[in-house]
């Protein structure tokens, strides 16, 4: 039967293209989840190293429940803010 060379001929193929893709490593340039903005890149954001985790989070929620762009642009004024003050003292970590 000729199905078995490329049943074979596919498999070798496909497990060719799986290692180059293991190999390459993630698509976010190892960067974290999506998109580069995972865990391991919150810290290097600018202020990100002077707010807590819990901060963040509500923060987050703060944007995720604004129903129009206009909130959303007032609670980035005042979370930018927030960190600008923070940033300004000699001790500023969370």
């Amino acid at each position: 039967m000729k199905r078995t060379p490329t049943i074979m001929l596919l498999a070798a193929v496909l497990s060719a293209g799986m290692a180059t893709a293991i190999a390459a490593g993630p698509r976010s340039g190892g960067q974290g989840t999506y998109g580069g903005r995972g865990p391991c890149v919150q810290a290097q954001a600018a202020g990100g190293q002077v707010i807590t985790a819990q901060e963040r989070l509500e923060m987050r929620e703060q944007m995720r429940s604004a129903t129009s762009q206009a909130e959303r642009n007032a609670l980035r004024a005042e979370h930018r803010q927030l960190i600008q003050e923070r940033l300004r003292t000699p001790t500023a970590t969370p």
